[in-house]
């Protein structure tokens, strides 16, 4: 007969902040809508400088005074990681 051991193992979900993980990715979209009621959804090229991607609104305000509403997008890196080891099931 063959024993197995199960450890069980909490794990939980973290920012990757190692030196190699991937850049954090900043988008802005505009929620305005034009004369007829369409939505005006122009956004931002996107990229990894936070500001200059939220520059992109007032210079979308600026010509569309109207466009008071944006949705940002953020896509981060995360790792997930092991925890405290759980109580042994034998088998």
């Amino acid at each position: 007969m063959t024993r197995t051991v199960f450890r069980f193992v909490d794990h939980t979900v973290t920012p990757d902040t190692a030196p190699d993980a991937p850049p954090t990715w900043h988008r802005f979209r505009c929620l305005g809508e034009d004369e007829a009621g369409r939505a005006c959804g122009a956004q931002s090229p996107g990229g990894e400088d936070f500001a200059a991607e939220q520059r992109w609104t007032f210079e979308h305000f600026r010509d569309h005074r109207d466009h008071t509403s944006y949705a940002q997008a953020t896509e981060r890196p995360w790792l997930i990681v092991p925890g405290r080891t759980g109580a042994a099931c034998r088998r």
